[in-house]
């Protein structure tokens, strides 16, 4: 005998797709917004076909010979099939939104931005006339775990979702895979290059780009009185609430934790 549902009761799937919205709903604003875009490109490409990838995609041989320089941008938010893109979002959604809460969204933008612009470039320059459609947010992906393994280096994440190791090993040897993966000629369609780019891109953005604004704002003397730096709270409660994030996610945190997180993140912004 079958027994009908109540209307208080839904299905577990409907449940499920509930909890999934409100983990999404969850993320910080430029990580929905990423993976929203990456979502809309895809659904673009799937609409108009192969000849949106070749105006959209990263084609080399017209950047280089007809300046379609958008396209080492717009590349990012096509991906060739569903499973492309499902990896590349999860990774966006797993590493995006923890990166976005250090550093705000303006700087994780920013971030995302170059180290994908400076993938497309790494695989222009070991192609520049290749006419074969790159497309994919890899490149910043890969900047991202660049930089999740400069933040949290010592955190404990699983590599293939298997085997447990530190995030700075990882990234060296994700790092090493991809440029082992760059000299094989069997390699198919995946650009191995302009992954490895993404993460040495980011990697120098990160280790360079505040070195240099230093030395320029020394150079630059600044006539005005400076406002006085707050405080910041002690360096041993961050890193006891960024250990818990590497641990637990972003939902780990509680409201006054997150206030604290964005005092701190704005704090380091001045």
């Amino acid at each position: 005998m079958r027994r009908k549902l109540a209307r208080h009761e839904t299905f577990p799937a409907g449940a499920g797709v509930r909890v999934l919205l409100d983990e999404f709903h969850s993320l910080p604003r430029a990580t929905r917004l990423f993976l929203a875009a990456l979502l809309g490109g895809w659904l673009l490409s799937l609409l108009f076909g192969y000849r949106f990838e070749l105006l959209f995609g990263l084609v080399p041989a017209r950047v280089t010979g007809n300046y379609w320089i958008w396209q080492t941008a717009t590349y990012m938010f096509l991906h060739d099939g569903f499973w492309h893109l499902f990896l590349n979002s999860l990774l966006l959604w797993m590493l995006g939104g923890m990166m976005e809460n250090v550093w705000g969204s303006r700087r994780f933008v920013r971030y995302c931005f170059i180290t994908g612009v400076g993938a497309a470039l790494f695989h222009i320059a070991a192609g520049p006339q290749s006419g074969i459609p790159v497309v994919g947010a890899s490149g910043a992906v890969f900047g991202l775990i660049a930089a999740f393994a400069l933040t949290f280096p010592e955190s404990t994440v699983y590599f293939y979702f298997v085997f447990p190791m530190k995030a700075k090993y990882m990234a060296v040897i994700i790092g090493a895979i991809e440029l082992a993966a760059s000299f094989n000629p069997h390699r198919g369609a995946i650009a191995n290059l302009a992954h490895l780019g993404g993460m040495i891109t980011g990697y120098l953005y990160l280790r360079w780009y505040p070195v240099m604004l230093e030395k320029l704002s020394g150079a630059m003397p600044d006539r005005r009185e400076p406002a006085p730096k707050p405080a910041p709270r002690p360096a041993s409660r961050m890193d006891a609430l960024l250990d818990k994030i590497s641990k637990r996610g972003v939902n780990s945190l509680n409201e006054s934790e997150k206030e604290e997180m964005e005092r701190y993140s704005k704090w380091l912004k001045k």
